[in-house]
């Protein structure tokens, strides 16, 4: 794919910027990151109020849009953390395969998530989704008074040789490290992103994660829950063509 992001990025940022001066900003859940009793923990933090932010520990589940600004691309959620000891250091690691959400659930999805510090910089870390767990990268730094805010970029990527990813609701696996701390790493989270589709769609997805990924104990039960659906696609594409490569 040869697309200039940063050239991309200043024209229509700018263009968005003078659109919207003057307007209330738009409400959203960035993922705070603390670490309690030896081990990272995610939460949500609406900053939009930058003098009152709201702090909800625990959360798990996030939303993002693909395509706001540059198509198949996001920035968000970004990433708060607050208490944090001076100097630490957090990053993450993929845990499961890319999902694509089918109606009732999620399945291994043929598109991929490009996850970099600056997509247009090949010269900084990236990482792309694979088959499975795929390790990250450092990629905030507390200061002195244990803060940061940093935000990551997402590049949706089209399977195979395709010309574009497809669109629909794609779920991400992650978790939250903090090597140089020797916090235990985060418990699973999720980004549900929307790819052109309708809200009612991208809220049924997120509903649906919240219900089955989020009381499960670990990352397992989400790679078994999306390994059955994909179980489920292939038993349809074998009955669809005669039998062939049934599972």
């Amino acid at each position: 794919m040869h697309f200039d992001f940063r050239l991309a990025a200043a024209t229509v940022m700018w263009s968005a910027a003078v659109a919207q001066a003057g307007e209330p900003k738009e409400p959203h859940l960035d993922v705070h990151v603390s670490i309690v009793n030896g081990k990272v923990r995610t939460g949500s933090i609406d900053a939009s109020d930058p003098k009152n932010p709201v702090i909800t520990p625990g959360a798990r589940v996030f939303g993002a849009e693909f395509g706001k600004i540059i198509p198949d691309y996001t920035d968000e959620p970004g990433f708060e953390g607050t208490n944090l000891p001076a100097g630490a250091g957090i990053g993450f690691n993929v845990l499961a395969q890319l999902g694509a959400w089918n109606g009732g659930g999620f399945e291994p999805a043929d598109e991929t998530i490009t996850i970099a510090v600056d997509i247009g910089n090949p010269g900084l870390p990236s990482i792309t989704t694979g088959t499975g767990f795929v390790a990250g990268f450092d990629f905030a730094v507390a200061d002195l008074s244990g803060v940061f805010h940093q935000h990551l970029d997402f590049l949706l990527n089209a399977a195979g040789e395709g010309p574009a990813p497809a669109d629909g609701v794609y779920l991400l696996t992650l978790e939250l490290t903090s090597g140089n701390t020797g916090s235990l790493p985060s418990r699973p989270f999720w980004i549900v992103f929307n790819q052109n589709s309708d809200e009612e769609m991208h809220d049924a997805a997120i509903d649906w994660v919240n219900e089955h990924l989020v009381p499960a104990p670990g990352v397992g039960a989400a790679a078994a829950v999306i390994g059955c659906a994909w179980l489920k696609r292939r038993r349809r594409l074998a009955a669809a063509s005669g039998g062939k490569g049934a599972v």
